[in-house]
């Protein structure tokens, strides 16, 4: 959207959190890919962070009067229960349990969209990316990146 010639990005922010490096690794995998991610950032849980530690860098990341679609690494781990005691019932924020390389991908290649588009179009992503790969194949008929 512009807005007296400034143009004004309306997807929402995303957060990446996991336990140890995995968020950042994801990010800097997908990265190398497609690029810079503009509004992608990451939280690491570090073993001597828990549940509150986690939650401060949760904070320091997060601006909850911004649409922010927020990633963690496991349901019911440590990342995620941070997230949800965050944001609790904010309206600008949206939360998926799980992520993968091409989730990350596919929110940098997307248009603008809603905070519920943006999550729905992720999850679905992510559930058709698991596919069985045959390996009886012919290496010669593979292409390379």
């Amino acid at each position: 959207m512009r807005l007296k010639g400034l143009w004004i990005s309306m997807k929402p922010n995303l957060l990446i959190v996991s336990h140890g490096n995995m968020a950042v690794e994801t990010l800097k995998s997908a990265e190398m890919i497609v690029g810079e991610i503009a509004n992608a950032n990451t939280v690491s849980m570090n073993a001597t962070d828990g549940l509150s530690g986690t939650i401060e860098k949760i904070k320091s990341q997060i601006n909850l009067d911004k649409p922010t679609l927020i990633m963690a690494d496991l349901l019911g781990g440590t990342p995620c229960n941070s997230v949800v005691q965050v944001v609790g019932g904010t309206v600008n924020c949206k939360v998926i349990s799980g992520f993968n390389l091409g989730m990350i991908i596919e929110y940098a290649l997307c248009p603008d969209m809603s905070l519920e588009e943006l999550q729905q179009k992720l999850i679905l992503s992510a559930k058709q990316a698991i596919q069985v790969v045959e390996t009886n194949i012919d290496v010669d008929d593979l292409d390379e990146d």
